[in-house]
């Protein structure tokens, strides 16, 4: 019996769809995302439901046709068809056999991306004899904002339409749905075929390698390959080919040294944050897939080489005892160093500028102040052959010193909001002095970068 992922990763690869099932079980990736509302109380309290049939992992198809004499509502039910198990939408059934269909989907501007799996389903459905009257889509309001109780009608939005880049409700999602309707059996007999066969042969490494790479490209190509020269679309890839060609190196230092002197003046901040992502505003002034900033490491270097540590840990509502603790701590001159600003640290300020007016000329100076230390490796000015395609924080320290997080408790940022969650409810001093130690970790490895790229924009290299 299949599912649905197993298609998809049978049609992006056929050898990656036989490792997964035969040999490696890579760990399943779970969401980031938070909810401390269970999602079927949330469904509950949108529709003011006092019944709902919701299915779990190993039901038997047979319980959800028996649950059709007694619920009006289904969430998760389990059906199989043509040797495809699958798990069900939320379902209203109208009558015996006529059904509406709500895709319950935990993110604002819902895409078309997973049309191929929402087919399936209305496939199957229809393949059982049910008529579906209507497709919705059921996601998040990306403009509500909570007050003092969730109002769960302007939470959740009932969309007939797909969301383009720019946010616009664009392709009615019936017509998409019925377009992308495709008889998967031929396919799936070939992924029977595959499995009862042999590892199915190399794809193309150029392909395979490209960014976001297959999590099996180490695997299948033990010794690293790099990209050729005439498959160059970018500065980084250039330096990628530069360095693997060479020395393990390569580094445009006249622009790093430019770099350097135009973005860093003492004394220099180093800072991380960690947060939490709540797909449901825990908290006032919260908005849908608003974050929580729970912890900061901070580690301010003087000229001299003197530097002083400070850090934040809290649980509960910390937003405001976050930012004020930072304000007073970070120096009021110099830089602030961090890593993926854009994405980061940046971010989390203008959250907290958005939820907090009033100390928005102090945020604003904080941002101004901030410099990003990966733009010299996203952008190709510098790349070593030991950071192995990735451009991580712990990849790049790792290339320049070999340190590792490995044998850490807490090893990376996904560990250490789930242990902080963990402490949330335990105030475990252990789990505390494991996540102080992470965060420190990194504004640490922030400082051996820059060391790293002071001293390499002064070398003569080969």
């Amino acid at each position: 019996m299949f599912h649905l992922s197993d298609i998809r990763n049978y049609l992006r690869c056929p050898r990656y769809f036989y490792l997964q099932n035969k040999e490696l079980q890579l760990p399943r990736i779970f969401s980031n995302l938070r909810s401390d509302i269970p999602v079927e109380e949330i469904i509950k309290k949108r529709f003011n439901l006092t019944k709902l049939f919701l299915g779990k992992a190993n039901d038997k198809p047979e319980l959800f046709l028996a649950a059709l004499e007694e619920y009006s509502w289904f969430f998760n039910a389990r059906v199989e068809n043509k040797n495809l198990r699958m798990r069900l939408p939320l379902l209203h059934k109208l009558n015996d056999w006529d059904l509406d269909v709500y895709y319950l989907i935990l993110l604002p501007n819902p895409m078309a991306g997973e049309v191929i799996n929402y087919a399936q389903t209305i496939k199957a459905l229809q393949d059982l004899g049910f008529s579906i009257k209507n497709v919705y889509l059921l996601h998040l309001n990306p403009d509500y904002i909570r007050k003092e109780r969730i109002d769960y009608h302007q939470l959740l939005l009932i969309s007939k339409h797909f969301y383009n880049e720019n946010h616009i409700p664009k392709e009615r999602v019936n017509w998409w749905i019925n377009k992308r309707i495709v008889d998967y059996s031929s396919t799936l007999e070939a992924m029977s075929l595959c499995l009862e066969g042999e590892l199915p042969p190399l794809k193309d490494a150029k392909h395979c390698q490209k960014r976001p790479k297959c999590p099996l490209f180490g695997y299948c190509y033990p010794q690293y390959q790099t990209l050729e020269s005439s498959e160059i679309t970018s500065q980084s890839e250039y330096a990628q080919i530069m360095a693997d060609k060479g020395p393990g190196i390569f580094c445009d230092q006249l622009a790093l040294k430019y770099w350097l002197k135009d973005n860093f003046s003492y004394p220099l901040a180093f800072l991380d944050f960690e947060w939490d992502t709540f797909a449901v505003p825990p908290y006032k002034k919260m908005k849908p897939l608003d974050v929580l900033p729970f912890q900061y490491s901070l580690d301010v270097l003087q000229e001299n080489g003197k530097i002083t540590h400070y850090d934040f840990l809290q649980t509960g509502d910390t937003r405001l005892a976050f930012l004020r603790s930072l304000l007073k701590n970070l120096p009021k001159t110099g830089k602030i160093v961090v890593f993926n600003a854009e994405g980061g640290e940046k971010l989390r300020l203008l959250d907290l500028k958005r939820q907090f007016p009033h100390y928005g000329k102090k945020i604003d100076k904080l941002i101004r102040r901030i410099v990003d230390i990966s733009a010299p490796f996203n952008q190709g000015c510098i790349y070593l052959s030991a950071m192995k395609h990735s451009y991580s924080l712990k990849s790049i320290v790792h290339a320049i010193n070999q340190s590792d997080y490995k044998e850490m408790e807490v090893k990376d940022g996904r560990e250490a909001f789930i242990q902080w969650r963990v402490y949330e409810k335990n105030h475990d001093p252990q789990v505390y002095e494991a996540l102080i130690n992470y965060c420190r970790k990194d504004t640490m490895s922030l400082i051996t970068i820059f060391r790293y790229l002071e001293k390499i924009a002064k070398e003569i290299l080969p």
